[in-house]
């Protein structure tokens, strides 16, 4: 429409792009506070904000850490076992395995 035109140039954005902008400006803000929250509390420094790349780095790392440790629960157990006849068995037992590693290593 010509108005979109004319309130770009102006640096104005409608009703829809605005609310639309603040959501997505909402769901980033929140999830940066989480990750935030997470390294002061890990690293007990509540009175600073890692910087943003740190952050990421430091998530990676934990969820680097998190899969290796998946991966030594799951390796304790064989999925092949006589106590799994049939697919739906393993994927439940999977489904417990996990249930259990998440809870072990606390991810929220």
């Amino acid at each position: 429409m010509w108005i979109d035109n004319v309130l770009r140039r102006c640096g104005w954005v409608r009703a829809e792009a605005y609310e639309d902008l603040e959501k997505s400006f909402d769901l980033r803000w929140e999830a940066d506070m989480r990750a935030i929250c997470r390294w002061q509390a890990e690293t007990g420094k509540t009175l600073t904000w890692p910087d943003h790349a740190d952050l990421c780095v430091w998530l990676l790392g934990k969820l680097d850490e998190q899969r290796q440790q998946m991966q030594r629960i799951v390796g304790h157990y064989d999925t092949r076992s006589e106590l799994y006849t049939n697919d739906a068995d393993v994927a439940a037992g999977l489904a417990g395995i996990a249930r259990l590693a998440v809870n072990q290593v606390g991810i929220k």
